[in-house]
């Protein structure tokens, strides 16, 4: 989406994303492969990194509930 985004663009996503609990995370992990496979969802995505990684500049991440295994990400492109 970074590449798509004209210069100052904003991207906003709420997503279903890998909890930071060690043990919810790790059992999103394993079931994953499952939820792939039957939903075509991955439930343990790493979102805030990948937009990160994309190269746009995080501006919002929050919580929406369900222990954090859903996240409100706003980012910007530079």
């Amino acid at each position: 989406m970074g590449r798509v985004l004209k210069p100052g663009g904003r991207l906003l996503l709420v997503e279903h994303v890998c909890a930071a609990n060690a043990l919810v995370g790790r059992l999103q992990d394993l079931a994953n492969p499952i939820s792939v496979r039957m939903t075509g969802v991955n439930v343990n995505r790493r979102t805030t990194d990948n937009v990160t990684k994309a190269g746009l500049a995080v501006e919002r991440d929050e919580a929406l509930g369900m222990r954090g295994i859903f996240r409100l990400v706003g980012a910007r492109r530079h």
